[in-house]
């Protein structure tokens, strides 16, 4: 299963558009949204739906998010 961090850097680099960007259309801090594309926390349910709705993507379950916790740790 590929992870919501991973579908989110995805779209944003096709979608050229920045993170900073993301945040405002949420909208939460630039700082929330970095620690959650760096998988150190999981997004609440309202802001995965929202971020969903944005991107179009598959990733307003739960699943997505915890599959990718941790993952930027070693980066």
């Amino acid at each position: 299963m590929e992870t919501a961090q991973t579908q989110l850097k995805a779209w944003v680099q096709r979608e050229g558009r920045k993170l900073s960007w993301l945040a405002q259309q949420v909208p939460v801090g630039s700082s929330h949204l970095s620690r959650w594309m760096q998988g150190h926390v999981v997004p609440r349910e309202i802001y995965r739906v929202r971020l969903a709705e944005i991107t179009g993507l598959n990733i307003a379950g739960d699943a997505e998010w915890r599959a990718g916790l941790n993952e930027g740790k070693d980066q």
